[in-house]
């Protein structure tokens, strides 16, 4: 399996304990002011257990995909997850991708 097969192509997150009168102050930050500046990326053509065990490594939940110094997609816990699943032959229920 490939990262490219299970990254979400066009992502829009927010950590899930942030707690919204917090997420509603982001906005009035600006994006370099809490960027990462030091990113971790994948290509889309490795492996997938290289983005887990990279994610894994790091202790980090998402990983840009870059292909030709190109921003391409987003891998996430959730994608690594549903991987998962679907290797072992089972159908994942509940929300799709992205």
């Amino acid at each position: 399996m490939r990262v490219k097969e299970w990254m979400s192509a066009s992502p829009t997150t927010v950590p899930p304990k942030t707690p919204v009168p917090e997420a509603r102050e982001l906005t009035k930050l600006t994006v370099g002011e809490v960027m990462t500046k030091a990113v971790i990326t994948v290509d889309p053509e490795r492996p997938i257990e290289d983005a887990a065990s990279l994610m894994l490594e790091h202790r980090i939940g998402a990983l840009p995909v870059v292909n030709n110094d190109r921003l391409a997609g987003i891998i996430t816990e959730t994608d690594l997850l549903r991987a998962f699943v679907h290797s072992r032959g089972s159908t994942p229920t509940g929300a799709g991708r992205g």
